[in-house]
């Protein structure tokens, strides 16, 4: 098994499916018990080798397979009345093992739960300081349950994820919602909105090994794409050897200090006055920036006290524009996107468009045309990696942006 399991470690397949089938036959005629886990074991390793075998021939990674399979499992139809119905009732689940691509990290979901599968309830509970639970997280903590109960073998892997005291090996042999409920609480991801045809949905999964990553709003060293229940994973710079892997879970929670408090409702209204005005006053837009600046210096001092500077400048950027001076929101957007290039590249394509838009307004039309190339290897590499052949990638790309449509990452 652990041969088995090291072949498929070396991307060595077809030498894993042959010592896993012959351990798989030597352990099929044993009527014993006792080995029925390890026999499952075998015959899960089995069947990802031969999807990792086939999904990989030369270690190459089909991503336009997986990719066109999630965007017709998330095909909606009209049904007689009129209504969106999935055309795959349960979502896009996809079948695909865990696998390592190059720099991509592939991961397959334990449990995943997307809004339309939910039904109309909710539950209170004594996990989360009896906050009512989300609709989806309660129908994922009730999945899992389900999942462990059917399926002991995986306790083990999802109990360690456990943040709480009184974890025993009693413990370990029952399925505890209360532990799941804690484990959900602080390792799910939130899905965002997923837009498919005129729909748009949310949901919430659990993926083992992700959840081993801490949480940043916006320190993020690791990025997350998720398609069906797969969920691809990158680095978004550079990490030394030892550094913390930090992913964001899901979105920004309840304000912690008094200060912060104060200065983030300051920034709300400066934003609402510089958004609402036709031609933002100078000092409306200074004080803007003051603001910001004082809420930059203090999470210096506090680290943990997490603020995004990407809307708001994006907004100070639009505020220059409608006052007529393009080349100082122009050099504001540039600024943002050489701070946040590496570190928020969800959001940062928002930013690269406004720079196009602009570019274009300043007649810079070779500037505007680099840009969009910016932009189009920005939506795509957190699926496919950096391009190797600078001649080829637009195509890739283009096709990629088109399946875009249908499935929003």
């Amino acid at each position: 098994y652990r041969k088995g399991k090291a072949l498929c470690g070396l991307k060595r397949y077809k030498e894993a499916i042959i010592t896993l089938q012959n351990l798989y036959q030597s352990t099929k005629s044993n009527t014993d018990d006792s080995i029925s886990s390890i026999k499952q074991s075998i015959e899960q390793l089995l069947k990802h080798a031969e999807i990792l075998d086939s999904e990989n021939e030369n270690g190459q990674y089909d991503y336009i397979s997986i990719i066109d399979e999630c965007c017709e499992r998330a095909k909606i139809r009209k049904d007689s009345k009129g209504n969106d119905e999935w055309v795959y009732e349960i979502g896009a689940r996809l079948d695909h093992a865990d696998f390592l691509c190059e720099d991509i990290e592939i991961r397959l979901a334990f449990s995943i739960v997307y809004s339309h599968e939910v039904l109309g309830y909710s539950m209170k509970s004594n996990i989360q300081n009896d906050q009512t639970l989300s609709l989806c997280s309660v129908e994922l903590i009730h999945r899992i349950t389900q999942k462990l109960l059917e399926e002991p073998y995986h306790r083990q892997e999802v109990y360690k994820l456990y943040n709480g005291l009184n974890l025993d090996k009693t413990n370990m042999n029952l399925a505890n919602v209360d532990i799941i409920g804690n484990i959900v609480g602080l390792n799910s991801f939130e899905l965002d909105n997923i837009i498919v045809g005129n729909s748009s949905l949310s949901g919430e999964g659990l993926w083992i090994l992700p959840s081993y990553f801490n949480h940043s709003c916006i320190d993020e060293n690791v990025t997350q794409y998720i398609l069906g229940d797969l969920m691809f994973i990158r680095s978004l710079r550079p990490i030394l050897q030892g550094e913390e892997l930090l992913v964001n879970y899901r979105s920004v929670g309840p304000e912690t200090t008094h200060k912060r408090a104060q200065l983030l409702n300051t920034v709300e209204k400066l934003l609402k006055l510089v958004t609402n005005e036709p031609e933002p006053e100078l000092s409306l837009i200074k004080k803007l920036e003051k603001t910001i600046f004082e809420l930059h210096n203090l999470r210096k001092e506090h680290p943990e006290l997490e603020f995004n500077t990407l809307e708001p400048n994006r907004i100070i950027s639009l505020a220059y524009r409608k006052n007529g001076n393009l080349r100082k929101a122009l050099s504001i957007l540039k600024g943002v996107y050489n701070s946040y290039k590496n570190v928020y590249l969800k959001n940062i394509n928002w930013i690269v468009l406004d720079i196009v838009s602009l570019c274009t307004d300043l007649k810079q039309m070779e500037e505007a045309r680099k840009w969009v190339d910016i932009l189009l290897k920005g939506s795509v590499e957190p699926l496919l990696g950096k391009f190797k052949d600078e001649d080829k990638w637009k195509k890739e790309a283009l096709y990629l942006m088109e399946k875009k449509k249908l499935i929003r990452l």
